[in-house]
């Protein structure tokens, strides 16, 4: 099959969620058919180029200006979308599709539908990841906001919506990271076009799994992107609400808190517990910390998408204490695969638990092959590769 692919970034290195999504499911397209890439994204060094596709061209963007972008947003296009604006890239994806022949086309990200002609969108193949006027919706609820902003979530939520209920009806295919977001997508914009394909994780080799002993003691890690509103929120409630517990009982107990920018408030948070919590910032391989933790934590209050946290310290055999929030889009079994706990004593209690040692080798063997066996990208890309749309 010769597939299409368009992004409205390069997603090398993979970094991001939605870049390691792209990169890996392209990798894995790639070992049985024709994948052309094209993105639209700011000039940039190609040197580093993805090897295994069979061409990989780049549209130069600049960035719009301030007069650009309120034009987009006063026709009702979201700020996300309107920030990638790219004449060229729709031009030059027009011409791609006159001169070859394509079987599909698969789209990442909402922004990028812009970039595909409206007379093909009913046989584009699209992965929005999760449906972002619910996330919007949603990340109101966090406690982070002052009015102001709280007031700018909800106008940017409504248009948000607008511009979905305009779009995704007329996508061939609609694709979300979790069984939940289908579903809530589907009944809450009447939807019939949505499927899910799920993130992915690398199956990791026995060899190179640490084991109890090996472990840093005491060491519980938290990683993701530390400048995200729930990562935020997550950091901040754990360091109030649950990190004193554990404390309390374990005093050799360290947070590490692994991700970058860190937002400022996650500093203030942390300053009372001195060198009980270390703040890393960017790390070059966040693996490092997931293998050598005793305990992964998932403490969001937010419910949309995968948290790909929990996946990667899974495939690291790492056990794990989320929310049902954070666990919503992965359905593992509390107990069998991981813990869940909403209440602040009881998530506690699980990581004292785990850093005691109790029943460790058995979850971490479970949510091991609990990842591995419904998160492989060979799996994602088996599921992907049935939900695209012939041309």
């Amino acid at each position: 099959m010769r597939l299409l692919v368009l992004g409205a970034y390069y997603p090398f290195p993979p970094r991001v969620g939605s870049s390691i999504i792209a990169y890996h499911q392209m990798r894995e397209l790639a070992k049985t058919h024709s994948v052309h890439f094209v993105c639209c994204d700011l000039e940039r060094n190609f040197a580093d180029c993805i090897e295994f596709l069979d061409s990989c061209e780049l549209v130069p963007r600049a960035p719009p200006s301030t007069r650009q972008k309120w034009a987009q947003i006063a026709r009702g296009v979201p700020p996300l979308v309107a920030e990638c604006r790219c004449p060229e890239m729709q031009v030059r994806v027009s011409q791609l599709l006159a001169c070859n022949a394509y079987d599909a086309m698969l789209i990442y990200g909402l922004m990028s539908i812009q970039y595909c002609p409206p007379a093909l969108l009913s046989r584009a193949t699209v992965d929005i990841e999760d449906p972002q006027s619910m996330r919007l919706q949603r990340m109101q609820q966090l406690s982070l906001w002052t009015p102001w902003q709280r007031m700018k979530l909800s106008i940017h939520t409504k248009v948000m919506e607008r511009y979905e209920r305009a779009v995704l009806a007329r996508l061939g295919r609609i694709l979300v990271l979790s069984d939940t977001d289908r579903s809530d997508l589907m009944r809450r914009q009447d939807l019939v076009n949505v499927g899910r394909v799920p993130y992915g994780v690398d199956v990791k080799a026995p060899e190179d799994i640490a084991g109890w002993d090996e472990r840093t003691e005491g060491m519980i890690v938290f990683t993701g992107n530390m400048f995200h509103p729930p990562n935020v929120d997550g950091a901040m409630y754990f360091l109030r609400s649950m990190f004193p517990l554990v404390l309390a009982q374990h005093p050799s107990a360290v947070l590490w808190i692994v991700g970058a920018r860190p937002d400022p408030r996650i500093h203030a948070a942390a300053a009372r517990f001195g060198d009980r919590v270390r703040i890393t910032g960017l790390v070059p391989d966040i693996a490092a910390y997931m293998r050598r933790a005793r305990v992964s934590i998932c403490p969001i209050r937010l419910k949309i998408g995968a948290q790909t946290k929990i996946l990667e310290a899974l495939s690291w055999a790492t056990p794990v204490v989320t929310t049902s929030a954070g666990n919503s889009g992965i359905g593992a079994s509390s107990g069998r695969d991981l813990w869940i706990e909403d209440a602040p004593e009881a998530f506690a209690q699980r990581v004292l638990g785990l850093l005691r040692g109790e029943d460790w080798a058995r979850l971490s063997a479970a949510g091991q092959r609990f990842a591995s066996e419904q998160f492989s990208w060979q799996r994602s890309a088996a599921e992907l590769e049935s939900q695209l749309v012939a041309l």
